[in-house]
């Protein structure tokens, strides 16, 4: 298996990037830097959105919105849709846009679910600023909720209180997971009240991805190890040492078969996958199909395209295209 770089003419994203995605029409594709999303059609800019934050990058699964959560883009009418508050603070029961002297849940990071129906919102205490500014802390500072993305009214409540920090989420058809270091797992269909627990990483996740049919949940975190588990049973199939530095990103092969892996180490690794059910109890490493190092900076987004022939990296700031030989790849 061979990543080959490719050359390309395409108009570029002229400030820096950190996620990247591609459209279900395998031609259009998508780039997020702080403050600006871009779309492209293969080589030409089609829209460029001011949009921030933007914690997560994924078009529906129909193709017809771009999901720079929290925000939403309409693709054929070119518009981007999204609720001022949902880049500033909540409050207990509702988003409110509070200023900025006043103490309030502060977004962390946020999803959009591949449907675009709801928003998963992380959000953490943050004391008020100025003289009469509160700084009371109150007895559950962090929160996971789901969110109506129109309205920002709050669907239900994940989770409320302290000690944690999640960095990571993920949403696909039926699940909900987030994560500091252990991994949380709730139904999208609300009926799960405590969610289950999947334990494997000992430093902080830093991101979270289902494969394509779902049967798989992979992250990456702060050490540079990944780990693969069964999404229905929660049992860990893998954890392995993907990369010498903070493995920031990774991404599902549409065969969901081969998992990509993006480091600060300025590498991408391609990993051919044990399958669900098939370890008989023993965690067998990934095999690793090949690596392309000396990037020239942090990879800080990852996506193939929907044939699997193309990989597309956010690296150093600059959006990467790479060639997929999966000939060799069974």
């Amino acid at each position: 298996m061979n990543l080959t770089r490719t050359i390309s003419g395409a108009d570029r994203p002229q400030a820096p990037i950190q996620m990247v995605a591609f459209h279900p029409d395998g031609r259009r594709w998508a780039a997020a830097g702080p403050g600006t999303v871009g779309v492209w059609d293969g080589d030409t800019l089609i829209g460029e959105f001011e949009a921030s934050p933007v914690h997560a990058l994924a078009f529906s699964d129909d193709g017809a919105q771009l999901l720079a959560s929290p925000h939403r883009i309409d693709l054929e009418r070119m518009t981007l849709s999204s609720r001022a508050a949902a880049s500033g603070r909540f409050a207990d029961d509702a988003v409110v846009g509070l200023g900025a002297s006043g103490g309030g849940q502060e977004l962390v990071t946020s999803v959009l679910s591949p449907d675009g129906a709801e928003l998963v919102a992380v959000t953490s205490f943050r004391a008020g600023r100025g003289p009469r500014a509160s700084s009371d802390r109150p007895g559950d500072p962090e929160q996971i909720l789901v969110l109506d993305p129109l309205t920002g009214a709050v669907d239900r409540v994940l989770f409320r209180g302290d000690g944690t920090r999640c960095q990571a989420v993920a949403v696909d058809a039926l699940c909900i997971v987030a994560a500091d270091v252990d991994v949380w797992k709730w139904s999208r269909d609300g009926r799960t009240v405590e969610p289950d627990v999947l334990h494997g990483p000992a430093f902080q996740v830093r991101q979270l991805r289902f494969s394509p049919d779902g049967a798989l949940l992979a992250g990456v975190d702060a050490e540079g190890m990944a780990t693969l588990w069964e999404t229905a049973s929660g049992t860990q199939l893998a954890r392995w040492k993907a990369h010498d530095d903070n493995a920031l990103v990774l991404a599902f092969h549409p065969n969901g078969a081969i998992l990509a892996t993006g480091s600060g180490d300025a590498s991408i690794g391609l990993w051919a996958l044990p399958s669900p059910g098939a370890s008989s109890g023993t965690h067998p490493e990934p095999t690793l199909l090949c690596r392309a190092d000396d990037l020239g900076g942090f990879v800080e987004g990852l996506a193939f395209s929907p044939s699997g022939d193309r990989l597309l990296a956010a690296v150093d700031g600059v959006a990467v295209f790479f060639t997929v030989d999966t000939d060799s790849a069974t």
